[in-house]
C-alpha cells in the first residue's frame, strides 16, 4: 500500500488543482478550448476521488487471487459495478439539474460517483482478506505526510500556472508540473518517505 500511495496520491492532488493545465497541454489545439479543458478538468477531478481506492483494490484483490480466494474479488468488483451504475445514471441525468449545471457537467459526476463507488470496493477487499490473514494495514500517518506534500505541491504547481498565464499551454503546464514534482519530492524526501530516498537513489544510479 505505502509504495503505490507514493505514487497515485500527488496524481490525485495533481488532477484535482491542475487538471486544467494537463488537458490544455495535451489537447488544446484546433477547436479544441478553453472551456473543454475545463471540462476535462471536472470529469480529471471526478476521477480522482477513486484513484487511491482503485489502485489498492487491485493490489487487495491480487492477494486475494494469490491466497486462493477467487471469489471475493468478484463479488465486490460486481458491488461496485452495480451501485456504480445504478447511482452513476442518476448522478449523471439528474445530478446537472440538481446543483444548477448544464447537463454535459453530468459526465464529472458520473466519474465522481464512480469514484466513491471504488472505496467500497475496497473496504470490502480489505474486510475478505482480513478474514483470511488479517486486515492489510494502511500507515495513517504516512498517507497524512503525502496529502500534505500533495497539498503543497499543488498550491505551487498553481502558482507557476498563474506565473505563465497567457502562454503556450504547454509552457504553462511545465511551468506548473515542473514546481509541483520538486515540492512532493522533496517534501517527502524530508519526511523520510522510503519510497522518495529510493527514487532519488536509482535516479543517481541511471
Amino acid at each position: 500500500y505505502r509504495r503505490i500511495s507514493f505514487f497515485v496520491v500527488p496524481c490525485v492532488g495533481a488532477f484535482l488543482a491542475l487538471g486544467g493545465v494537463i488537458a490544455a497541454a495535451i489537447f488544446q489545439t484546433g477547436a479544441f478550448g478553453l472551456d473543454d479543458s475545463r471540462y476535462v478538468w471536472g470529469i480529471l477531478a471526478g476521477t480522482a476521488v477513486g484513484l487511491v481506492p482503485a489502485t489498492l483494490a487491485r493490489l487487495t484483490a491480487s492477494a486475494s487471487y494469490a491466497m486462493g480466494d477467487t471469489r471475493a474479488p468478484v463479488r465486490a468488483a460486481t458491488v461496485r459495478v452495480v451501485l456504480a451504475a445504478g447511482l452513476g445514471y442518476v448522478a449523471a441525468t439528474r445530478g446537472p439539474g440538481w446543483l444548477g449545471l448544464d447537463l454535459a457537467w453530468g459526465a464529472a459526476l458520473l466519474t465522481a460517483v464512480s469514484g466513491s463507488c471504488a472505496w467500497l470496493e475496497f473496504a470490502m477487499l480489505r474486510r475478505m482478506v482480513g478474514n483470511l490473514v488479517g486486515r492489510p494495514r494502511i500507515a495513517a500517518g504516512q498517507m497524512g505526510i503525502l496529502a500534505a506534500a500533495a497539498a503543497a505541491a499543488a498550491g505551487a504547481g498553481w502558482l507557476g500556472s498563474l506565473a505563465a498565464a497567457g502562454g503556450h499551454p504547454v509552457l504553462v503546464a511545465v511551468a506548473a508540473l515542473a514546481p509541483f514534482a520538486a515540492v512532493y519530492g522533496a517534501l517527502t524526501l524530508w519526511a523520510g518517505i522510503p519510497e522518495a530516498r529510493q527514487l532519488v537513489d536509482r535516479i543517481r544510479r541511471d
